[in-house]
């Protein structure tokens, strides 16, 4: 056997609990080989689950410890990593709890993990600068409309159809509201966003959601600002711009052509 199928054999011992072949190979000292590889198994999914809960701790939050603890260890197993980079297990966390049997209740229990894998995701990012809407300025007014806002490497912007944001700080006990949110209510908007290693979760307006989109598919500034007023023309394009860059979300501002690629 040679290095590369020993590593992938045990490997399948490890992850999956399958005999491949690779007992007789381990030296038997105060434990057999069975008992070795189990204490080995348990140690690496003991590892990946802590890793889960640290990610995604306000969805634990939400659904309890225990519950939780049952939830990583099923998706270590179902779901065992497929790189070396730890940083990257858990990127189907949320899908796998729409999966799972007995959530159906907890339908924006998928969007929470999503926003914990985001403030994850944007905590590791490239670090880059933000610029403010001040940064305008050095443009000519007649070459605002040809303009690429360029986001920040660390953005994840969120549409859901629950509350999620009402929900997050109430798990998370940032909001001075003792009563549980009605996630019945309107849907919510969330960008996260890192700066100066600190990773923000905020609320956005429709307006803005909309602008960090389309900035995304590298439309110009004069044709987001026109779809905006074509879907609200009593929105304060100048408010908004102002909110938006005060985001943290912008790091750059260029002079570019269209590549727009679709409008929602």
């Amino acid at each position: 056997m040679n290095l590369r199928d020993l590593q992938l054999s045990f490997s399948q011992e490890i992850l999956f609990g399958q005999d491949s072949g690779v007992q007789p190979l381990i030296h038997a000292g105060e434990f057999d080989s069975v008992r070795r590889l189990q204490i080995y198994r348990n140690n690496i999914r003991s590892t990946l689950t802590e890793s889960l809960q640290a990610i995604f701790s306000v969805t634990e939050a939400m659904v309890g410890s225990d519950y939780f603890n049952f939830l990583a260890r099923q998706y270590v197993i179902d779901h065992p990593p497929e790189e070396g980079n730890i940083h990257q297990f858990g990127n189907q966390f949320p899908q796998y709890v729409q999966t799972v049997e007995g959530l159906e209740n907890f339908a924006y229990l998928a969007d929470i993990a999503l926003i914990d894998w985001a403030c994850h995701t944007a905590y590791h990012a490239s670090s880059a600068p933000s610029v403010g809407v001040d940064y305008l300025a050095q443009f000519a007014p007649d070459e605002y409309e040809n303009l690429l806002l360029h986001q920040h490497p660390s953005v994840t912007i969120l549409s859901s159809s629950f509350p999620v944001f009402d929900i997050w700080n109430f798990a998370l006990k940032l909001s001075e509201e003792t009563q549980a949110p009605d996630i019945n209510a309107a849907g919510q908007y969330v960008l996260i966003v890192c700066n100066d290693l600190t990773v923000e979760v905020i609320n956005l307006e429709r307006e803005l959601f909309h602008l960090l989109e389309m900035s995304k598919q590298n439309c110009l500034l004069g044709s987001m600002l026109a779809y905006i007023i074509d879907s609200n023309s009593a929105y304060n394009l100048e408010t908004g711009l102002h909110k938006l860059f005060s985001t943290g979300a912008i790091s750059n501002v260029s002079i570019g052509t269209d590549d727009c690629s679709s409008t929602n």
